[in-house]
């Protein structure tokens, strides 16, 4: 299929969401208009790779429609249809949105590095202020329940909500474990989105979340005592700081980003976790550092920064893509700073672990990193 082909089969597509935005998923016409919509989907979802470029601005312009619709109108969302066919498996991802090597020209990767680059530098001089919320915290998850548990009741318990300007964002990646049960459980006010696969890498909240401010929060993570507070102030200190990253245990990080602890990594020690972070969280500019690169476990991220976007899709099997994040920030002059005031615990790769040892994506995605940075 020609990418002229293709960009009228994605016209046809928003046009579809657009009637569906306007008179309602019900009847025999809407089920025809959905049906037609999962076949051309269908058609732009091939088995092996086409243009990435195209299919990554492509899933962009989709997403921006999609997704402010599907919020208002989650049936369609939870029936699986849309979620099924526009985002099929992790593993067709990897080839559709090219992103990989097969079908990903260097041309086209360094179009889309410069564009990137481009983008980044121009938002020195770019309004930091128009936002609904000051921060959007976004926590996704893949099954593992009892931590994901965890990470949502710290952060409901450790963050300020009262006064309306800090949303939350859930979003499961198809687990099968009564993770979605608990996350229906939640308050209203929570924002959630549901998937029936896992989709690696998953940026679609980039187009719904709000907040000045961008909080990507794994689901092996647990928020301490003032947390959010110290990282704002961190990052609130000077207007070319892009992203803050807290401290945590040493063995769940690299790059020296963590510290000593006196408890064991275990469900069971979080009383004695909180204690030790309690003491530890008290915000002290003289324990900034400054670095070339962060492992965001949990990051503060400036909202505008980060739906550029910043993180290339290249990535599907995540790892590097901290490094290439980094690198990108660096090199269009945004700084990045460790947060070594603030403590939050990680437990480690709870989720990405099966990935790092059974797919050696560490192998895959350091080589797309050094083929697109040099």
């Amino acid at each position: 299929m020609n990418v002229k082909k293709q960009k009228e089969i994605a016209e046809r597509l928003i046009k579809g969401v657009t009637w569906l935005e306007v008179h309602g998923t019900d009847g025999e016409v809407a089920q025809g208009i959905r049906e037609e919509m999962a076949n051309m989907a269908r058609q732009l979802c091939p088995s092996s790779p086409t243009d990435p470029l195209f299919l990554q601005d492509l899933v962009s312009a989709l997403s921006e429609t999609l997704f402010t619709w599907l919020e208002r109108s989650p049936e369609i969302w939870e029936e699986s249809l849309l979620s099924d066919t526009l985002f099929p498996c992790a593993k067709e991802l990897d080839a559709v949105l090219a992103l990989c090597t097969e079908g990903n020209s260097p041309a086209a990767k360094m179009r889309r590095k410069e564009e990137t680059q481009r983008k980044l530098t121009a938002l020195h001089q770019a309004s930091n202020t128009a936002y609904r919320y000051r921060v959007s915290i976004v926590v996704t998850c893949y099954n593992h329940l009892a931590y994901t548990k965890l990470a949502i009741d710290s952060i409901l318990k450790y963050t300020d909500f009262s006064r309306g300007d800090v949303e939350l964002i859930v979003l499961d990646n198809g687990s099968s474990d009564g993770t979605a049960d608990y996350l229906s459980s939640l308050d209203s006010s929570v924002r959630r989105m549901y998937f029936t696969r896992n989709v690696r890498p998953n940026m679609s909240y980039r187009w719904l979340i709000q907040g000045q401010f961008f909080v990507g929060f794994s689901n092996d993570a647990v928020a301490t005592p003032h947390w959010l507070e110290n990282l704002l102030t961190c990052i609130e200190s000077a207007p070319d700081i892009a992203m803050v990253v807290p401290t945590c245990p040493g063995f769940s990080i690299s790059n020296f980003q963590g510290i000593a602890i006196s408890y064991a990594n275990e469900i069971s020690q979080m009383d004695k976790m909180e204690a030790f972070a309690a003491a530890f969280n008290q915000s002290d500019p003289q324990k900034w550092e400054e670095r070339a690169v962060l492992m965001p476990f949990v990051s503060i991220v400036r909202t505008d920064v980060f739906i550029t976007p910043v993180f290339d899709l290249g990535y599907f099997k995540i790892d590097f893509i901290d490094d290439d994040m980094s690198t990108a920030l660096r090199r269009s002059g945004w700084r990045m700073f460790l947060a070594k005031d603030t403590f939050l615990h990680h437990f480690g790769s709870v989720t990405l672990r099966h990935e790092q040892v059974q797919e050696n994506s560490l192998f895959f995605m350091r080589k797309y990193y050094h083929d697109k940075w040099g």
